[in-house]
């Protein structure tokens, strides 16, 4: 910041524009309440200009590499949430196929049991 100046209301509109027609453009702010005050551009060497774009440069290549690190972060947690919720998948299927299992071996010594009960019923001259 190079100057500070207060207005006695708050600021309707800021313009830049040749106010005094000298062929030189201002930064006119106007008021709510009508004043009207105009500022002239500070001029600066070509080498701050310089220094101020290398610096805005820097300070984004600074922040789209803090951003690609972040999105690294992420992308590695979403890999091991998705390796955590496909083995708990996987050890749900493990669970299901060996419940399975039983209840066929459950049904199948019952059908057993039942057709020898049911052989043992029958009188031999029905065979």
């Amino acid at each position: 910041m190079i100057f500070k100046e207060s207005l006695s209301s708050s600021i309707a509109g800021i313009v830049k524009a040749d106010y005094r027609v000298p062929g030189e453009n201002l930064l006119i702010c106007c008021s709510n309440e009508g004043e009207v005050r105009g500022f002239k551009f500070s001029e600066q060497d070509a080498n701050a200009v310089a220094a101020n774009v290398y610096k805005d440069r820097q300070e984004a290549i600074r922040d789209l590499a803090q951003k690609k690190q972040v999105m690294r972060e992420i992308s590695s947690n979403e890999n091991e949430l998705c390796f955590e919720f496909f083995k708990a998948l996987l050890l749900e299927l493990q669970n299901l196929e060996e419940a399975a299992r039983k209840s066929k071996e459950s049904n199948n010594a019952q059908m057993r049991a039942m057709i020898s009960d049911s052989e043992a019923e029958i009188p031999v001259g029905f065979k």
